[in-house]
């Protein structure tokens, strides 16, 4: 196995020395932290050509540098020798001798390697030139919102959508299945497949020569899935007219088809129960050799379905 390319002593002289040193978990070395995430190495840290590696600046060569921040220096250098802070590993390496491996009197490559240069390039502050704690911060945030939104919006995930999904009176088993087919998360096969190369991704119930089962077709495009949800449509929605797109936007995008008659039971807890008996006679299939029957998943959901009905309440008349 190769090994990672280390970062070149010119990239890591102009990284901030917050991020180089090991600082203790206590709270006052947490504030001296902060207080030196606007000085480079290369304001402590000089590369001898003589000597060929980096070694502290002398008192002379800390003259050059700011004084506010020389003295901040020297405040570090006393951290060091009394061991309360210690150096990173990544700039120990460039302090001992022949570690930069040059004998030309340069700091190595002034450009980054390619394997590591998406990484550092984006967090390099225009204005200052470094690589901040304060940027980064920012930029992460920045890119988390950014992929929230994406994603919200890929999945149509509205506020509106999660109340709405959350209220639903569905048995937890069953909104368990709905959130991961939501998200894509299901144990479908072509999921499985990225983690495990070597498990196959075509569909169990389906034949070999069958697309891979992704998420959809684990829940609906599975030949004997799809039919199954053609009867308990035409059960329990008869005045709606069935297609896949009809049932996608009721299960992605919870946009429910209208009922035959008023009953006390939403189609919510309908398509909830619905889903579960799928997930469940599929996973009979797969562990039990039970054989995967259309008929019998839309007995199991009229069943099911039947339980969360809340019993009727006759009025009663007095003796």
């Amino acid at each position: 196995m190769s090994q990672p390319t280390p970062i070149s002593a010119s990239v890591s002289m102009v990284l901030p020395l917050s991020e180089v040193i090991n600082w203790p978990s206590e709270g006052h070395f947490l504030l001296k932290r902060s207080s030196y995430s606007n000085i480079q190495v290369q304001d402590a840290f000089i590369f001898d050509p003589q000597l060929q590696f980096i070694r502290r600046r002398l008192t002379a060569e800390k003259k050059r540098v700011v004084k506010r921040r020389r003295n901040r220096v020297v405040r570090l250098y006393q951290l060091l020798d009394s061991h309360s802070v210690c150096l990173s590993l990544s700039l120990s390496r460039l302090i001992l001798p022949s570690q930069i491996g040059l004998h030309d009197g340069t700091l190595g490559p002034i450009t980054i390697d390619d394997t590591i240069l998406p990484l550092v390039t984006p967090l390099v502050d225009r204005q200052t030139q470094l690589i901040q704690p304060s940027h980064m911060r920012k930029l992460i945030h920045k890119a988390s919102l950014s992929q929230a939104k994406e994603y919200s919006v890929a999945l149509g995930n509205s506020i509106r959508f999660w109340k709405s999904f959350w209220r639903m009176d569905v048995p937890l088993p069953a909104r368990n299945v709905w959130f991961r087919l939501i998200h894509g998360k299901l144990s479908a096969t072509s999921n499985l497949h990225k983690i495990i190369p070597s498990f196959s991704s075509f569909c169990r119930l389906c034949n070999r020569g069958s697309p891979s089962e992704t998420t959809c077709h684990f829940l609906i495009d599975c030949r004997k899935k799809y039919i199954a949800w053609k009867l308990i449509w035409a059960h329990f929605f008869p005045l709606s007219p069935w297609s896949r797109h009809a049932l996608l936007q009721a299960i992605l995008h919870l946009n429910f088809p209208q009922q035959s008659s008023v009953q006390s039971l939403d189609s919510s807890s309908i398509f909830g129960c619905s889903l579960l008996m799928i997930w469940k006679t599929h996973w009979r299939f797969i562990f039990d050799s039970t054989p995967f029957v259309p008929t019998l998943v839309l007995q199991e959901a009229i069943r099911v379905v039947q339980s969360l009905v809340p019993p009727r309440t006759d009025n009663l008349t007095s003796p």
